[in-house]
C-alpha cells in the first residue's frame, strides 16, 4: 500500500462534509490511474478526494483505473488537481480531462 495512503487511512481522516444538495452543479473530471489495485486503494483515494470542498462525488473504476469526480461550480477545482492529488498519493497518471 502506498505510504501516504496507508497514513490516510490509520490517521482515520474525516471523508469532508457531506455534499450540499443545494449547491450548483460543477465540472466533472475524469483520470485513467495506474496502481488502483484493491478496494484498500480506492477507499484511500476516495477519502482524499473528498476532502477538497470542492468535490461533491467521486467515483472509481478500479479494473480500468478510472477516477472520475464531480464538483461544486461554486469551488475550485480542476483536471490539474485531480492528476497532482493521485501523484501525490503514489499512483501514475495517463491522462485526465474535464469531462
Amino acid at each position: 500500500m502506498r505510504p501516504l495512503l496507508a497514513a490516510l487511512l490509520l490517521a482515520g481522516c474525516a471523508a469532508g462534509p457531506a455534499a450540499d444538495p443545494a449547491a450548483p452543479v460543477g465540472p466533472a473530471y475524469v483520470a485513467v490511474a495506474e496502481g488502483v489495485v484493491c478496494n484498500h486503494c480506492v477507499a484511500g483515494i476516495e477519502k482524499l478526494l473528498r476532502r477538497d470542498p470542492a468535490v461533491t462525488k467521486v467515483v472509481i473504476d478500479m479494473d480500468k483505473g478510472l477516477v472520475r469526480v464531480e464538483t461544486r461550480a461554486d469551488r475550485t477545482f480542476d483536471a490539474a488537481k485531480l492528476r497532482q492529488a493521485l501523484l501525490d498519493a503514489g499512483y501514475g497518471v495517463v491522462r485526465t480531462e474535464r469531462e
